[in-house]
Formats: C-alpha cells, sequence, structure tokens
C-alpha cells in the first residue's frame, strides 16, 4: 500500500519544495515513522480517531500516512478549522488534533475524550473525508484502507504514471481530488512539487518549468480561469498530461484543451468520480476525444458502471437514461452522521451516484442531470442541471437553484450591456412553459467557489434565498401599484423589480392602458418606459408628483393613425362612402408593433409566447361572436370558422363578410411563429435586424409581384357586385390574400426597425415599392392613398403636445380597436335598422352616430373583459 512507500530507489525524490530542495523517499519513509509513532503513543490505533489539518507541507503529509501506518482513522481538516469553536470538533469528538501552533509548527494537541461512551471506530476505518470539499459539512463517507489503496492503483495504472513523473499541488489535499494526486503519485514513485501557488500566478508557471512538471490536475474553474486569462494552456516543455475532474467542464473547452495538447505533446484526461468512491470511478483517455468531450468515459480497472431505472433495475440501449451506479473495491463503507456511526462496518456494496446518464454508441457514459436537482413548477418537473445547460447556450452562463418550489436563477451582471435577468426568465418561460414571473432571477458579483475549486452550492442555494426573500418583501411593500398594473396588463402571475413591460410579454393594446395608468400616477412618461426596468418607473413615481389639470402629454402617430383607421372602417360600412383604406393601415400598423413587441420572442424563438400574447383576447371574442351569430341568426360558411375567411370569395357577403380581416390577422401571426421556429432565421435576425428585416422585406414584394403577374385572374358576378379574384394559390379576392398583404405587414416592421435618417429614408423607399405594387392589385384606389399618407406619417413618427386629458383620451380609443373591429357590425346593423324610417338622417350624422355608438360599445367591453379576467385571476388563486 502506497503509505508504506516500499520502492526500490529510495533515493529518488518523493517530495519537492518550491526552490529546488526536496525530501527522497527514505527520508520521507523516516518522517512518516516517526509520526505512527507520536500518534500510537497519542492513544491512535487503539480505538482513538485523529483529525489532521492537512496542508501542503511535507510535515502534513507526512502526519496523514503516519495516520494510516497507524491504523488511526483519520479526519482531514482545511487549515485553521481545527479550533475549540469548531463544528468538527463538537460532532466527532476525535482524541487527536494535529495542527499548527502558534509558532507553525505542526503538533499533537493533548488528547480529548469523546463525550459518553462512544464505540471504538471499525477496524476497516481509515480516512474520513466530508462529500463536499468542505470541512464544515455534518456529514463524512467513510474509506477503507482497501478503498483508498486500490483507487490510487487503479489512477497510476490507467495514467501511467511513472517513477520520473512531477505532478504539482494544484488542489488542496483535504479535498478528495487532490488527495487522490498524492497517493496515486506515491503508489507510483513518482514526485510531487509542492506549492500553494495559484495557476493563475505567472510564478506558478516559472516553479513549475523548473521543476520539470510533467502532469496537471485540474478543476473546471482553473480550466475556464487558465482560458479567460492566457486563452490556453501556458507550455511546460516537460509536460506528459494534464487531468480534470471536480466538475463537468464545458465540451468546447475540452475540445481546445484536448487540441492544443496534440500541438504541444501532452494528452488531456477527463475524469469523473465522487469522494464516495475514493474517488475516481471512469475516465476519458486522450484518444477519445474530441469526440467524446461530453462523456466520462469508461470505468476504471477494477471497477463496473451500469444504468439502473427507478426500480433498480438495468438500463440497456444507448441514449436511454437512467441513474449511474458504480461497483468496485473503492466504493466507501457508508456514510457517517454521528460518532456513532463511525462503529459501523460496510453497509453497501453498490455506489448509486444520484447522476443521471445515458450510454453512447462507443460505449462511454454521458451525464444528463442530477436526480436530486429538480424543481417541481406547474406540475412540471425540471432538472436544474439541463436549465444551467439551456442557459449556457444561449450565451447567459448561470447557476440555477430551488427554493421552496421557486426556480431561482442567479447570473453574474456582465460589464457591458444590458441586464440579462429579463431575458433569461422570458427564455426559460418558453422553454419551460412556464409564466415568465415563475422564474426568478437575481444578479451576483461573482460565482462563489470551495477551496477545491468546485461550486459553492450552498453558498448558491443561499444567496438563492435571500433573493427569493427580497423579491417577497418587495412584493409586499412600496412600488407594488406600478407593478400590479404591469403585472395585470401581461397577465403574468409574478413580476419583478428588474423585469420590463416588453420582457413580460407585453401588446401594443394594453401598452397604450399601462402608459394611461403610468401618467395618472408619474405625468409624462419617459419615451421608451417600456423597456425600462420596473425599479426605475418605481423611483420615477416616488418622486413625483400627482399630475395638475394643466398637465400635457405627447401622443404618438401610432395612436392617431390606429384612431382614425377604425374609424375609417366604421364609416366605410356604415356610410356609402368609398373609404377602403382603414384596414390595410391596421395592418401596417400591425407590423409596427410586432417589431416593437414581438422581435425578442422571434430571435430566441418563442413561437408559444407570440401566439399567446398577439391571438388573445381576439381569437377567443371572434368565434364567440361568430358563433352567436351561427345560433341567433343563420348558418354561416364553414371558412369563417377554420379562418379561412380571406381565401372564401364566392360565400355570399354578409354583416360577417368584414372578418376576413381576422382570418389575415392570424395568418400573419402563424408567419411570425413560424419565423420564432427558424433558428437561421433567428441568429441572423438578432445578429443584423436591420439586414433581415429589408431581406424578408424584399422576398415578399418580389413573391407578391410574381404571384400577380403568373396567377390568372377571375371577374365573377355574383350578389349584384363584381368581383376581381386571383386563382393562385386558392381562390381569393386579391387584396385580402395572404401574400398579397404580407409586404404592407413587413412595411410596417421595416419602419419599426429603422433606426436613425439614413435607414427610415431607405425604409420609405421601400414601403414606397410596397405601395405601387398592392395599388397593382387593389381594387379601390382609396385603399393606396390612404394606405400613401399612413407610410408617410407613420415614417415621420410625429408626436404633438395636447392636453392629459386629450392624450389619454386618444389612447383610450385607441387601446379598444379591437373590440372595435370585432362587434362595429353588430352595432351598424342595429343602428341602420333603427333610423332606416328616418330618411332625413344623412351621411354625416349617420357616420357619427356609429362611430359613437362603435366605441361606447367597445369601451363596456373592455371594461367587463377587464373584470372578468381580474376575477378569473382571484379564482386562480384561491
Amino acid at each position: 500500500m502506497f503509505w508504506h512507500l516500499a520502492h526500490d530507489s529510495p533515493d529518488r525524490t518523493a517530495l519537492m519544495l518550491e526552490g529546488g530542495a526536496g525530501l527522497t523517499y527514505r527520508e520521507l519513509e523516516a518522517l512518516a515513522c516517526g509520526w505512527c509513532d507520536r500518534i500510537r503513543a497519542a492513544g491512535g490505533g487503539g480505538g482513538a480517531i485523529a483529525a489532521l489539518e492537512i496542508d501542503i507541507t511535507p510535515e502534513a503529509i507526512a502526519a496523514y500516512l503516519g495516520c494510516l501506518r497507524a491504523g488511526c482513522p483519520v479526519l482531514l481538516a482545511e487549515p485553521g478549522t481545527l479550533t475549540e469553536q469548531s463544528a468538527i470538533l463538537r460532532t466527532w469528538q476525535p482524541e487527536i488534533h494535529i495542527r499548527r501552533s502558534g509558532d507553525g509548527t505542526l503538533e499533537i494537541a493533548p488528547p480529548t475524550a469523546p463525550a459518553g461512551e462512544a464505540p471504538p471506530p471499525h477496524p476497516d476505518l481509515a480516512l474520513l473525508l466530508s462529500t463536499s470539499g468542505s470541512t464544515g459539512d455534518p456529514k463524512l463517507v467513510r474509506l477503507s484502507a482497501g478503498n483508498i489503496a486500490s483507487n490510487a492503483a487503479a489512477i497510476a495504472a490507467y495514467l501511467d504514471i511513472r517513477p520520473g513523473d512531477v505532478a504539482a499541488t494544484t488542489l488542496p489535499l483535504f479535498y478528495s481530488y487532490g488527495l487522490s494526486v498524492l497517493n496515486s503519485y506515491l503508489q507510483a514513485g513518482a514526485t510531487l512539487w509542492l506549492t500553494s501557488r495559484s495557476v493563475t500566478e505567472p510564478e506558478f508557471w516559472e516553479g513549475a518549468r523548473a521543476a520539470g512538471v510533467t502532469s496537471l490536475a485540474l478543476v473546471p474553474h482553473q480550466c475556464e480561469t487558465i482560458a479567460t486569462r492566457d486563452r490556453a494552456m501556458p507550455d511546460l516543455p516537460g509536460l506528459r498530461y494534464v487531468t480534470q475532474a471536480g466538475g463537468k467542464l464545458a465540451p468546447h473547452r475540452v475540445r481546445a484543451l484536448a487540441a492544443q495538447g496534440r500541438r504541444q505533446g501532452w494528452g488531456f484526461y477527463i475524469m469523473y468520480g465522487q469522494t464516495e468512491a475514493a474517488p475516481r470511478m471512469s475516465y476519458v483517455p486522450p484518444e477519445a476525444l474530441p469526440a467524446a468531450a461530453d462523456t466520462i468515459g469508461r470505468p476504471i480497472p477494477g471497477g463496473r458502471i451500469w444504468l439502473s431505472d427507478e426500480a433498480g433495475a438495468p438500463v440497456d440501449g444507448t441514449g436511454v437514461a437512467g441513474e449511474l451506479v458504480y461497483e468496485g473495491p473503492n466504493v466507501m463503507l457508508g456514510y457517517a452522521g454521528t460518532r456513532a456511526d463511525l462503529a459501523k462496518g460496510r453497509e453497501i456494496d453498490v455506489l448509486r451516484t444520484g447522476d443521471i446518464a445515458e450510454r453512447t454508441e462507443d460505449g462511454f457514459f454521458r451525464i444528463v442531470g442530477r436526480s436530486k436537482r429538480f424543481v417541481k413548477l406547474f406540475g412540471l418537473r425540471l432538472n436544474l442541471d439541463q436549465v444551467e445547460a439551456l442557459l449556457e447556450q444561449a450565451g447567459h452562463p448561470a447557476m440555477a437553484e430551488a427554493v421552496e418550489d421557486r426556480l431561482v436563477v442567479l447570473y453574474v451582471m456582465p460589464q457591458e450591456g444590458d441586464d440579462p435577468g429579463p431575458e433569461i426568465a422570458g427564455l426559460l418561460a418558453d422553454a419551460c412553459h412556464l409564466p415568465p414571473s415563475e422564474v426568478l432571477t437575481a444578479p451576483l458579483d461573482r460565482i462563489p467557489y470551495l477551496p477545491n475549486g468546485k461550486t459553492d452550492r450552498r453558498a448558491l442555494q443561499d444567496k438563492a434565498r435571500a433573493a427569493l426573500e427580497q423579491a417577497q418583501r418587495t412584493d409586499q411593500g412600496e412600488g407594488q401599484g406600478i407593478r400590479e398594473i404591469i403585472r395585470e396588463a401581461t397577465r403574468s402571475r409574478r413580476v419583478s423589480p428588474d423585469d420590463t413591460y416588453n420582457a413580460l410579454g407585453g401588446d401594443s393594446l394594453s401598452y397604450l392602458r399601462v402608459q394611461m395608468r403610468l401618467e395618472s400616477l408619474i405625468g409624462a412618461v419617459p419615451k421608451g418606459w417600456e423597456k425600462q426596468p420596473i425599479r426605475a418607473l418605481e423611483a420615477l413615481a416616488a418622486g413625483a408628483a400627482p399630475p395638475g389639470r394643466a398637465a400635457r402629454t405627447r401622443v404618438g402617430a401610432d395612436v392617431v393613425l390606429r384612431v382614425c383607421a377604425i374609424s375609417l372602417v366604421v364609416v366605410q360600412h356604415a356610410t356609402d362612402y368609398p373609404l377602403e383604406g382603414g384596414t390595410w393601415i391596421l395592418v401596417l400598423l400591425m407590423g409596427m408593433t410586432a417589431a416593437q413587441f414581438q422581435m425578442k420572442s422571434v430571435i430566441h424563438g418563442r413561437p408559444w409566447r407570440i401566439l399567446g400574447k398577439m391571438l388573445f383576447p381576439i381569437v377567443p371574442l371572434y368565434y364567440a361572436v361568430i358563433i352567436s351569430f351561427e345560433l341567433l341568426r343563420r348558418p354561416i360558411s364553414i371558412s369563417y370558422f377554420t379562418l379561412t375567411r380571406n381565401y372564401d370569395p364566392l360565400t355570399e357577403t354578409t354583416i360577417m363578410g368584414v372578418y376576413w380581416f381576422v382570418a389575415l390577422y392570424v395568418q400573419l401571426v402563424l408567419a411570425l411563429a413560424v419565423m420564432a421556429c427558424l433558428p437561421p432565421l433567428r441568429r441572423r435576425m438578432r445578429a443584423a435586424p436591420w439586414r433581415t428585416s429589408v431581406v424578408l422585406f424584399c422576398g415578399s414584394i418580389l413573391l407578391s409581384a410574381m404571384l400577380f403577374m403568373a396567377s390568372p385572374v377571375m371577374l365573377v358576378e355574383m350578389y349584384g357586385e363584381t368581383r376581381v379574384l386571383s386563382v393562385f394559390p386558392a381562390l381569393h379576392i386579391q387584396e385580402q390574400g395572404f401574400f398579397e398583404c404580407l409586404p404592407i405587414f413587413l412595411s410596417g416592421w421595416v419602419l419599426a426597425v429603422a433606426d436613425g435618417r439614413i435607414q427610415r429614408a431607405a425604409a420609405l423607399a421601400l414601403c414606397a415599392l410596397a405601395l405601387g405594387v398592392f395599388s397593382l392589385v387593389a381594387a379601390y384606389s382609396s385603399s393606396a392613398l390612404f394606405l400613401a399618407v399612413a407610410l408617410v406619417f407613420a415614417w415621420s413618427r410625429w408626436e404633438i403636445p395636447v392636453p392629459l386629458w386629450m392624450g389619454q383620451g386618444l389612447r383610450r380609443l385607441a387601446s379598444v380597436s379591437l373590440f372595435v373591429y370585432l362587434t362595429h357590425m353588430v352595432v351598424v346593423y342595429v343602428l341602420l335598422n333603427l333610423i332606416g324610417a328616418h330618411a332625413w338622417i344623412g351621411q354625416p350624422a349617420t357616420a357619427a352616430l356609429a362611430l359613437a355608438a362603435a366605441f361606447a360599445v367597445a369601451l363596456l367591453l373592455d371594461r367587463w373583459f377587464v373584470q372578468a379576467e381580474h376575477l378569473a385571476r382571484q379564482i386562480r388563486r384561491a
């Protein structure tokens, strides 16, 4: 066994110190023997437990070997932790304390007796290690002499450690990975260069070159730090191999290190293990990289790995997930939670790791999650490891924790750019089918690490819990008014101070309602408020006086256009005036608001959010209207129900005929959702939104022109009117077709995306081209005329200062344009029947009455809808 140091060349260097001095195996043997005698004299070997503060010095290593030689179970502790207040001493009551004295000498403190009548430790017990690498952990791993000896021999074998090799002590020795380097090198009769310097220090690499270091043992944090600072591993002339364990290293980093190793002549080993296996269980040989970069490889010599299902039955086949189970001579005796547990013998024969893995076609194993790293939300069981992997792929390195059945994501704030918190919440909400408010995000100053280089999950749990408590306090504190306004408008279950209206999935109509309510609290709201965190709006509200009667606001072109467009639609259907352009102005505005509020959903691949936000409540209300008409009046065409009314031109026109626009609206929304499902398009839209939008726009123009030139046209006389019908792709009235109207929609999109005068001028020129193409297919000249006016008006992005009451009135009317469109034909039908007997009422009066009645009904319907939604939320909460 390695602690007896029985090698053929006792004069070979065992431990090399910084500066070049060292100890031979003969000298280390003498030191270890001396410590063995001292420990036995102190009561070791006769049922005592020794606690050793192990640092990177020959004395501490010799004391460790002395404990093993004396048969005294040794608990390895971090330097400085064996104080009178130490939880280690209170919990485990070790009889022997080996620690540094005031003058720096490693010595045995006066022995103590365990509290009560603790049974002696089991004869097989040799080593006690913390499961997490932090010696404050109340649970310890019980390892036998056979466990650590067999693992040291296996590691020395598969790494081909040679007597001439030199390993640097890059990890603390109280950490199982660092200890295994010591054990395996002593097993092979090789040399350890003792250094406490960090791999981030230039002095470490200078000393490693002077010492002739041939191997390095690193954890993921060290690999990432080296890559961040130096972009590659600094060159060591004698380096034979680098090992990595202690957590999963990103596959791209594995591939980069493996490639560097091939260039410089050293191998890169990925290793997997747990302290419970003393600690190595598997490895990826260098020749298997880069293909196996995302795996943990194959079992170590003498070990066996298989997968099991929840019932414990073996899982066969490739790509099938199961819990990873390990069997071998290095599997621990069991856990210990109290001093009495140290008397127990072997309690397990196989190690159920708690890791979820799958077998690859090459016979390796790939970790896909952790069985205990789950959170259950809305009936969904989310794997926190996969959540972190998803965010990593999206460019947001973050840590996911579960606190009180809440998902808390902790991220390091970037040095430049916007706070990614709302984007992270939205991304996970879509990927995991959760409300955005169910994902709590909080910034970190830095990711906490344990002394062994592993992520400090306990510290992350504390930070996540603190973030949740802060969010709960904030929810109950000041600023709840603004938060509640935005929560209701976006139909979010919860909102945080770092959320924005846009990130929560707000739409153009609720945007107007929210702005009105903000103005009543703040007065003039800042431009772009929808992109500002809620905490910024709350700060404004805290310092603002209530707006007075003389307060003023600015009304944008989109608000005026929306009111004018829906008014044109109502007047056209209530009178004989040939005002045919209002519907297409709405299509233009739809494109503008889609770019403003849904582009992020497209870029981040969130089709369901697009569908949910843009189709609700328009589609449910639409079906309520047409089903009512079907039941109360007469049967209508099936195309109303399939939302293809704009491709059903032979149906008799009734008061329901205007709902061809709803079918077009849904088709355009579906097109947006399809865009969100195309990764290449999403990547291009993220990288170059203006250029990509122009390409899409030009493509739609080309397609529309080609269809116009290639598709036959039919003139059909029916129901007392002449209809101009296009044949392809299905029979339809030309100006109502999806492909004909798509350029108008994308005109609004391009206008919204354009940034700066040059892009806006180019956008206007492109839109003029779209207008020219549309004028060829539009049967009514007024359609093109009104659309031209709308384009110029939208391009100007004009705002006019008006009294606050007038601005809020215009926004209120614009916010109910949806309800006006869905109900105005019923209002017009009833109105015309009521005034039909009064021929003296002229067209202007009819138009005014129709507008007043349509907006009044829409305002009442909107108020009823908001109240019904509020009641539904209360019922769900109850």
